[in-house]
């Protein structure tokens, strides 16, 4: 049917029930799902960084060494001239050391910032081809049977999608920590955990959590 919004004067509003419903649509589903996207996009910039400025600020604390710089007082000799020029010689490499500490990589920031963008993501697949389907029915066109079918598979899909991320941590602790496991025995590994406790990684069984470090250490 023509909504009112496209009605002319050659071509009037004929719609008997859900009258404009594809601005309703854009207005209360669109808008909000890409403006939660956008806003969820900011926050993990600004976790990031966050983390990041953290992360270096801990840093000076825990290589000291590399904020010290040995001071030599001035003398008018000209031995005291060749030791203060050696001194400064030294310093100079003393602060390339310095630009090289301070190269160093952050890992906990990289971590952080690689499991949020894995949420956005998975917030983006349910999300995307709905949109793309209401974009196409908005201009007047009519969706692909493939674009219909993608997004009833990835929209009900968000909780899953959530649930797997959140296990990712686990999934590459186990990878680094055991290089002879295949991706799907450490996947399986991983996911087990969540419905069946903690697992002893050489036999595949689950074990008895004793302690409460032993629960964190899993």
């Amino acid at each position: 049917c023509t909504e009112s919004w496209q009605a002319t004067p050659e071509n009037p509003a004929n719609c008997v029930r859900g009258d404009n419903s594809s601005l309703y649509r854009f207005a209360f589903y669109l808008t909000w799902v890409w403006g939660s996207i956008f806003s969820a996009s900011v926050a993990t910039i600004a976790l990031y960084r966050t983390v990041r400025s953290v992360e270096m600020k801990a840093g000076r604390y825990l290589y000291p060494e590399s904020t010290l710089v040995l001071t030599q007082p001035p003398s008018s000799n000209s031995s005291s001239l060749a030791r203060s020029l050696r001194t400064k010689m030294k310093r100079m490499v003393s602060r390339g050391n310095e630009d090289s500490r301070s190269e160093r990589p952050l890992p906990r920031s990289r971590q952080v910032f690689n499991q949020a963008v894995w949420y956005i993501a998975a917030f983006f697949l349910t999300h995307a081809f709905a949109c793309i389907q209401q974009l196409i029915f908005f201009a007047g066109g009519s969706s692909p049977f493939w674009l219909i079918a993608l997004t009833l598979f990835c929209d009900p899909g968000q909780g899953l999608y959530n649930f797997i991320v959140y296990r990712r941590p686990r999934y590459v602790y186990l990878r680094n920590r055991n290089p002879e496991l295949s991706r799907f025995q450490c996947l399986r590994l991983a996911l087990r955990w969540s419905f069946l406790g903690p697992v002893d990684v050489t036999t595949g069984r689950g074990r008895k959590v004793t302690t409460v470090v032993d629960c964190v250490a899993e």
